[in-house]
């Protein structure tokens, strides 16, 4: 009898089929490899008269164990105790199995564990259907998930209004709140995206004369930056919009004002800190929010940089701990919140044409590339206590660096996500800083408020290697800088030559090159070589071309801010940085920082130092239009 035909044939009544959603399990213990039966049959059969009153007896003992008992199907669960020996029960004992954890969450009895399908084919199979592929990995595949289970994980893009809440951003005067979180705050709302019940607690020690005075201010910020206002919306969202001056030392005021707000949404309301303050006030306001009552359930949004090296991001972050889970702390990185930066995971991850040649074999170097034309635009206080690599390098660039190198995760969720950032992080070379340029642009030390003699780094140019089995070998040049030609955030991708030219008359020996402008207009383009039309079979280079905005014309995109602002309202940490990528990112760069690379000065509208055009070799860098 063969396999198919013994699944073929149907189950006799008391069987275990009832118990085990329909699988006839009682023929497919008296198979044998090559469709044995024979002298064995009887005994086999015997066997599995007693499985189902040891798991009916289970059942009993573990209420919700029912459900569990159906991923013994899809997961191809080791039935080989029973065809082996009768007396050896389908489920075996805690000694050498991990307990099951059951549907609802709850542990079940230590007793009664799953069997982890053996040998690498069937493991495979079962990591393929939702089962985790390290044994350390709680075993709980996602078809034995409840579906609250499921909604939660299931990462970027989570669907449906946020729960009521109340958010607080501190340092509400400050030009970050102005130019980026009112203006997405004002946005979301008028797309109906934020909950109706929903208030805004703002507060600033540089407080107005009043009430009217703020929302004043903050209605030309919304104009300046978003454009025109529509009136009607902007008077119902500033009802909803409160202030109230604070200090270090004395928070009394805020936290009432937090309660009333609260008490007044009623219900299951969820509270929302942003920090939007210099990073040297960050340590003391965390404190001062820890004395709060709501701080229990609140989450807490930081702006980078998240320290300043390594012995200060761990006190930060040993001093959020104090107050809060690692889950309701959000670090916040605006360039993660752009639709072309999500747009890499899926392009890479959602199309079978790039991920095979997205390694070593096929890529020969890449290059992130974000310099900026303007200066420090009065910022002075900021650069010279932070500088180009703690703003640029280390947050926006390495990230940037970590999307287009992490090995493909097993979903997208914030763990999986975080677990690939991290393996990448924890691969990089410490960089060589004979392969790193520090720049200041000509006239920095001329700015209001900089130093005479300021040696802060206004440029940065890098060349990093990620050392592991994907990536070995290849470069990753990384560029930025104020006050240069253009401003623009490419990611280029350039892909090793065909190990043989057998077309007469090659075009160049530019190779091909993946292109992905991450402007609010996202692009992406491949420069490849084709043949010219004709009676000859010459070359040329030709572009493919996807404008995503012009290819989703009824898309309503969102700006980084307002995308990353609701989903710390939905509990959505995918697109945020964890303590431990902060801390290994540190780690590497410690060392660089403790002795830096000699200041190379450059002329405004440049390209940056000559040293850095020449980092990428003799093909350069990518150009704008090039």
């Amino acid at each position: 009898m063969t396999r198919r035909d013994s699944h073929a044939r149907s189950a006799e009544p008391g069987t275990v089929q009832r118990v085990l959603g329909g699988v006839d399990v009682s023929q497919r213990l008296g198979e044998r490899r090559g469709g044995q039966a024979g002298g064995n049959r009887s005994r086999h059969e015997a066997g599995a008269q007693k499985v189902p009153q040891i798991a009916e007896q289970a059942v009993g003992q573990a209420p919700g164990l029912l459900e569990s008992l159906h991923v013994l199907r899809s997961h191809g669960a080791s039935l080989s105790a029973a065809r082996r020996d009768t007396r050896k029960p389908l489920l075996r004992g805690a000694k050498r199995r991990r307990p099951l954890v059951l549907p609802d969450g709850t542990a079940g009895p230590r007793h009664h564990c799953l069997v982890r399908p053996r040998g690498l084919k069937k493991r495979r199979a079962a990591a393929a259907d939702g089962w985790p592929a390290d044994p350390r990995c709680p075993a709980v595949p996602m078809s034995c998930r409840s579906e609250e289970e499921i909604h939660v994980s299931t990462g970027p893009g989570q669907e449906g209004l946020p729960a009521p809440h109340v958010l607080v951003v501190l340092g509400a005067t400050g030009d970050l709140a102005r130019r980026k979180l009112f203006p997405a705050l004002f946005r979301l709302w008028l797309l109906d995206l934020l909950p109706e019940k929903f208030h805004l607690v703002c507060s600033a020690r540089a407080a107005p004369e009043n009430r009217d005075v703020f929302l004043t201010m903050v209605h030309s910020a919304v104009e300046v930056y978003r454009g025109a206002i529509d009136e009607a919306g902007w008077r119902r969202f500033a009802e909803r919009i409160s202030f109230v001056p604070t200090s270090d030392d004395d928070g009394a005021d805020l936290e009432s004002a937090i309660s009333d707000a609260t008490k007044e949404l009623g219900g299951d309301v969820h509270c929302v800190y942003y920090l939007a303050i210099p990073p040297s006030a960050t340590e003391s306001v965390v404190r001062m929010l820890g004395k709060f009552d709501i701080t229990d359930s609140a989450k807490i949004v930081l702006e980078k940089p998240f320290g300043t090296d390594l012995e200060s991001a761990r006190r930060l972050n040993a001093t959020l701990r104090e107050f809060f889970d690692e889950e309701r702390i959000y670090r916040i990185d605006h360039f993660l919140g752009k639709e072309a930066v999500q747009n890499i995971l899926a392009l890479r991850f959602a199309n079978g044409l790039f991920q095979p040649v997205w390694n070593q074999q096929h890529i020969c170097y890449v290059q992130i590339d974000v310099p900026e034309e303007i200066d420090i635009q009065g910022r002075a206080d900021f650069m010279e206590s932070t500088g180009t690599f703690r703003d640029m390098i280390s947050t926006h660039l390495f990230q940037l660096l970590g999307f287009v190198a992490l090995a493909p995760p097993s979903r997208l969720d914030a763990w999986s996500l975080r677990h690939e950032m991290v393996k990448i992080f924890r691969a990089l070379r410490p960089p060589d800083p004979k392969r790193v340029v520090f720049g200041q642009y000509e006239g920095y030390r001329e700015e209001a408020g900089v130093d005479e003699s300021s040696g802060v780094e206004t440029f940065v140019a890098m060349e990093v290697y990620v050392d592991d089995w994907c990536w070995i070998g290849v470069p990753f040049y990384l560029r930025t800088g104020k006050a240069l030609a253009a401003a623009r955030r490419t990611i280029t991708i350039g892909f090793r030559e065909p190990p043989l030219k057998v077309f007469p008359g090659d075009v160049d020996d530019t190779c091909n090159e993946l292109v992905l402008e991450l402007t609010d207009d996202p692009k992406i383009f491949a420069d490849v070589r084709a043949k010219v039309p004709g009676p000859t079979f010459e070359l040329g280079r030709g572009r493919m071309r996807l404008a995503l905005l012009e290819a989703f014309p009824e898309a309503e995109p969102l700006e980084a801010y307002e995308r990353l602002l609701l989903d710390v309202m939905r509990g959505d940490p995918t697109l945020f940085i964890s303590t431990e990528q902060v801390e290994l990112l540190w780690q590497l760069f410690d060392p660089l920082l403790d002795e830096p690379p000699p200041l190379q000065h450059y002329p405004r509208g440049s390209w940056g130092p000559r040293e850095a055009l020449q980092l990428p070799g003799e093909r350069g860098w990518r150009l704008p239009d090039s």
